[in-house]
């Protein structure tokens, strides 16, 4: 199950209908769509969200040129649902102003985090603030500018879908997934299995006992 504060009100999965699994090349073509729209608008500058929002935002920012600015505001701590409300720990940039600004993250559900985070880029007196989003949820349509696909669907992404468990020392598939997939009543396919094996490193490697 997802780990939380139980005083703050858990992540949505019973709302969820469905199951989208999100591969690299489907993340790409994602980016690539956004960035044809957002191309007219030509940016000055990338504000990327981490954690998931960066995925995105570093991609976008290398297919248009920019440079990227991460900045971090979450409900979460180390994947721990802890604020009751979106918190800040990177705030953007002081150097936006008079310039054109494109917000991006991963995922617009009420649309709080994404207008906090429109909020704070205005308080630098930018010339233009827009915001754009790999997924949305139909309720968080209105707020972003640019939006990949809209959909309830429970998102499993390529690059957060699995953990490395420290004490059985191996990788496995998210929990939060799990959670959201038991609240479907469904079961987790080979599909979902992600059979990528680790490359031996360079320098570093540990051997385990």
């Amino acid at each position: 199950m997802v780990e939380q504060d139980k005083r703050y009100k858990e992540y949505p999965y019973k709302e969820k209908v469905g199951i989208r699994p999100v591969s690299w090349e489907v993340f790409h073509r994602l980016c690539k769509g956004l960035v044809q729209n957002i191309a007219k608008y030509d940016p000055d500058v990338i504000v990327g969200n981490g954690r998931g929002g960066l995925m995105a935002a570093t991609l976008v920012s290398h297919m248009l040129q920019k440079d990227l600015f991460p900045i971090r505001i979450s409900r979460r701590e180390n994947n721990v649902i802890k604020h009751e409300r979106p918190v800040w720990s990177v705030l953007p940039a002081k150097d936006l102003k008079r310039k054109k600004v494109l917000v991006v993250d991963e995922i617009c559900d009420t649309g709080e985090t994404l207008n906090m985070i429109t909020a704070k880029c205005w308080e630098m007196k930018p010339a233009d603030v827009k915001t754009a989003v790999l997924y949305s949820r139909v309720k968080g349509q209105g707020i972003p500018d640019y939006i990949g696909v809209i959909t309830e669907e429970l998102i499993v992404n390529i690059w957060d879908s699995e953990i490395f468990d420290q004490a059985a020392k191996k990788f496995k598939f998210h929990p939060d997934y799990i959670t959201g997939f038991q609240m479907q009543s469904l079961e987790i396919d080979d599909a979902f299995q992600l059979k990528i094996k680790p490359i031996k490193i360079a320098k570093g490697q540990v051997e385990n006992k």
